[in-house]
């Protein structure tokens, strides 16, 4: 189990959003016809060089996909986010059959088959209306901008929701131990960040290392892009053994693929799982 980065702020309402690390929404329009992609191109906006130094929100984006109407339907508490990539329908199956209102966040496909992929996106939002998509390119380098967007649409489209979840579609989330958490007095509801604490961690100065981090301002951004990426560490040949008790404690678990998340979630909401979950809860407290 691996915790990911949670950051929480007010809106214009005064209302907070939490963000845990998910994506996407759709519009009511193809709820009716989905557009012939064929037949239409994207228009993209003209915009002017943001410079020499790294803009991490360089333009104003719009959203070609888009779902106003999910927030003002259900008035939700938490709204569910997945940055997900294009290809991983399979993953946002897996998702669509394991949670309640969730949206999955896209940018703009690229290469040869552009098209036929944004058909396919047609197609898919048309039939489960939970996409949204926005006028980013869909890239690993454009990951902060598909996180601003999506902060964006939570702002202008669901300021109502107090808190909303930003998930990988790898991850299996426990709503009810998330909810449960947020629902907690002692859990700050403003400028609150939590997660996996890393104890006594200092930057590596060590020059033999490949994770060297010398003191010089901007130095970082010209060290060979592999070094930056993230660390990879051989682990077990098989995966960690299920534990359904155990699990039924945690809020998020990193999951190998659709099947075992799938796999997890119905066996963790089987009435038995959590009723023992409870019990071990009420054990540790007493």
């Amino acid at each position: 189990m691996q915790w990911r980065t949670c950051v929480q702020f007010r809106c214009s309402r005064k209302w907070s959003l939490f963000v845990l690390l998910v994506g996407g929404t759709m519009c009511l329009l193809y709820s009716v016809r989905a557009p012939h992609w064929e037949d239409e191109e994207i228009e993209f906006e003209r915009h002017e060089d943001p410079g020499p130094y790294h803009v991490a929100y360089p333009h104003k984006y719009r959203f070609i996909l888009d779902h106003p109407e999910k927030c003002t339907q259900y008035n939700p508490f938490m709204v569910v986010i997945v940055p997900a990539a294009l290809h991983n329908v399979e993953s946002r199956n897996a998702i669509r059959s394991t949670t309640v209102l969730v949206l999955f966040l896209l940018g703009l496909p690229s290469g040869n088959d552009s098209k036929a992929q944004q058909r396919r996106i047609y197609e898919e939002n048309l039939q489960h209306q939970d996409l949204l998509q926005s006028t980013f390119i869909d890239s690993y380098r454009n990951l902060t901008i598909k996180t601003m967007v999506m902060l964006e649409w939570l702002k202008d489209r669901c300021p109502q929701a107090f808190f909303a979840v930003k998930v990988d579609d790898d991850m299996l989330l426990n709503i009810k131990d998330l909810v449960r958490m947020l629902l907690n007095p002692d859990t700050p509801h403003s400028n609150y960040i939590t997660g996996r604490v890393w104890h006594n961690n200092v930057v590596i100065r060590d020059q033999d290392s490949k994770f060297y981090i010398p003191p010089e301002v901007n130095v970082l951004h010209n060290v060979h892009g592999p070094a930056r990426e993230d660390t990879k560490i051989c682990g077990p040949s098989t995966s960690p053994q299920y534990d359904r008790c155990y699990y039924s404690t945690l809020i998020a678990v990193i999951t190998f693929n659709p099947d075992e998340l799938v796999s997890y979630w119905t066996d963790l909401h089987r009435p038995a799982a959590d009723g023992k979950a409870e019990r071990e809860r009420e054990r540790e407290l007493t």
